[in-house]
């Protein structure tokens, strides 16, 4: 059994990058052809606000639906499936609310399969390397974002076209690959998930350490300060001050897009070192870490302005990222049994999307506002660190001690 356990660490890592290949050849270009279809700021974050509902209202609900009848796998592959299909369907939009149609589908397959997807996943790893495996899935997920960039960035430099349909019928192949991956994946022993006559039909936390509800409270806090890379990386664009009077030329699409290609690799390997560090140092402390990174991170955005500055911001960007979102999860495998694996994971999801369903919209709303491009920054910098506040009061209240949980 161990050996298939391994195997689904490394088949989700390929899961993971071959979607995300598909993913990022679409997203690397998606804010850059929203305003090519005239869309403003505020409709780009009640865009990624609904998407982001769309898949919250689903996973704490498909999390717990995988404990109550033992299968993870099925909701894995439904899920896979169903977002691979939908999102190379950009192709035949022409505006802003098509857009946000195909992005809703995108999510809600998220939906149905990450909370499955996390529990088989830490059912698959051993307690002591929780924190690398979810750093090395994480780390795979964002190397495919990187080949993923990549593409696109070729895309653009040698079809000169600031109209991307092409490339989003091109992401479908990638995506179905890791579509037909999943059902390579194994499912645990039954003694590793909740017998029906255990788990029933309740759907609550009862039974989890207390410092989950905490944990929780300030992923959400941190998850409102998380809004869209959209918004990093039209920030970048400004900073450097691509575009202007020009618009949007295939010569600034191909800059700001590189600038997202520094970004994912950034965040590619800083999630292999996080996870690492994670199981040696403390998981919590490197979450903690990240956060404030990313408050310093976010401040940085509004004092700075230059190619230089845009650069050392975006990589610390990815560090944020990989420190906050690698780690984690392993947080919420090492605070939650396996019994209710599941829905922990879906509360964490859940409570995530919900905090980045508010995040965006109000993230576009302050950018038109009076406060313009850097009010967002300044709001993400003051709510990151009030979560990484509620972190350290937490865990140093719990006397959490890593080495003794290993």
């Amino acid at each position: 059994m161990k050996s298939k356990q391994k195997s689904n660490i490394f088949l989700f890592g390929f899961i993971s990058l071959l979607t995300d290949i598909s993913s990022r050849m679409i997203l690397s270009v998606l804010p850059l052809f929203l305003i090519f279809l005239g869309t403003k700021g505020i409709f780009i974050g009640v865009m990624e606000g609904v998407s982001d509902f769309a898949a919250a209202v689903l996973k704490t609900f498909f999390g717990w639906l995988s404990d109550r009848y033992g299968k993870r796998k099925w909701f894995i592959i439904i899920g896979y499936i169903f977002s691979n299909v939908v999102k190379p369907l950009y192709a035949l939009v022409n505006s802003w609310q098509g857009v946000m149609l195909i992005r809703v589908g995108d999510r809600i397959g998220n939906g149905i399969r990450k909370s499955s997807r996390d529990a088989l996943l830490s059912e698959s790893a051993r307690k002591a390397h929780m924190g690398r495996t979810f750093g090395f899935v994480k780390g795979m997920d964002k190397i495919g974002a990187s080949i993923g960039t990549l593409i696109a960035l070729l895309f653009v430099l040698y079809s000169h076209s600031t109209d991307f349909r092409l490339l989003f019928w091109l992401a479908a192949v990638p995506g179905i690959g890791g579509s037909l991956l999943t059902f390579l994946l194994n499912e645990p022993e039954k003694k590793t998930l909740s017998p029906r006559k255990r788990i029933g039909y309740k759907f609550d936390l009862k039974g989890i350490d207390w410092r989950f509800k905490f944990f929780i409270t300030a992923v959400f806090i941190y998850a409102i300060a998380n809004f869209s890379y959209m918004f990093f990386l039209l920030k970048a664009k400004e900073m450097i001050g691509w575009g202007g009077a020009k618009g949007n030329t295939p010569e600034v699409i191909a800059k700001t897009i590189f600038v997202y290609l520094i970004f994912n690799i950034s965040y590619s390997l800083f999630s292999f070192i996080s996870g690492k560090l994670a199981d040696t140092i403390g998981r919590w402390q490197i979450f903690l870490i990240g956060e404030i990174a990313f408050a310093i991170m976010a401040l940085g955005f509004t004092l700075f302005k230059g190619m230089m500055w845009a650069w050392l911001l975006i990589i610390i960007y990815g560090f944020t990222q990989s420190g906050v979102m690698a780690v984690g999860k392993s947080l919420v495998a090492e605070l939650t049994p396996k019994d209710k694996r599941g829905i922990g994971m879906g509360f964490y999801n859940t409570m995530n999307d919900i905090g980045k369903f508010l995040a965006s919209p109000i993230a576009g709303s302050i950018w038109i506002s009076n406060m313009g491009s850097n009010g967002p920054f300044y709001l993400a910098s003051i709510l990151s660190l009030i979560s990484a506040a509620i972190i350290s009061f937490t865990f140093l209240k719990g006397r959490y001690n890593h080495s003794a949980t290993n």
